[in-house]
């Protein structure tokens, strides 16, 4: 019937124009990330990536985060060719998360917390104990061996706030003032007028 052709019709073009990305979740150790990162296999810092903006104190709930297996979300990769014509998953979503924890077991920073054998100490001054314990620990992402276009990557990112406003604490209450913070996209955009 007439309506059917044209619910299939629609369906064929809509999936052709968007077609599926296929994540994969998967569990990979602490260990394996950290070391398939320093190898090139990850890239967590593609261009459109911004830089990890989190303080030692945050970077460390997440390490605590994990050492406690408290789920820290699903960060997501898509798959790109890097400069040797080679696969690598490409950081989409979570950088700020996966970075703490390969930053911290590359020993840039020391892990802020209340457990005395830990407190304030680079990765490599951990007892053995603690140092198996997290490394031994999994995370979970989600890969696609599929390649996001640059306007499929900026779509993905438009999906977070463009305008955010802003008051408390600005004046420390001297003045009443606010503002509003505006994306990078936003500011490029030629349908907002500010």
């Amino acid at each position: 019937d007439k309506k059917r052709m044209f619910e299939k019709n629609e369906y064929d073009s809509t999936m052709k124009k968007y077609p599926s990305k296929n994540f994969t979740s998967k569990n990979i150790s602490v260990n394996a990330f950290v070391l398939s990162c320093n190898s090139g296999d990850y890239d967590l810092n593609p261009d459109h990536q911004r830089e990890v903006v989190h303080n030692i104190n945050w970077q460390s709930k997440i390490i605590e985060s994990v050492l406690f297996g408290k789920p820290l979300g699903s960060p997501e990769f898509d798959t790109v060719k890097n400069k040797f014509g080679i696969n690598t998953f490409r950081s989409l979503d979570g950088k700020q998360r996966l970075c703490s924890i390969v930053n911290f077991v590359n020993n840039e920073y020391k892990f802020k917390c209340e457990i005395p054998s830990l407190k304030n100490k680079l990765f490599k001054e951990w007892p053995e104990i603690w140092k198996k314990h997290l490394k031994s620990k999994e995370i979970c992402i989600c890969t696609t061996g599929v390649t996001f276009t640059s306007s499929e990557v900026t779509e993905y990112f438009n999906i977070k706030p463009d305008l955010m406003p802003i008051a408390k604490g600005l004046s420390s209450g001297y003045l009443p003032i606010g503002g509003v913070m505006v994306s990078q996209a936003t500011l490029h955009n030629e349908d907002y007028i500010l």
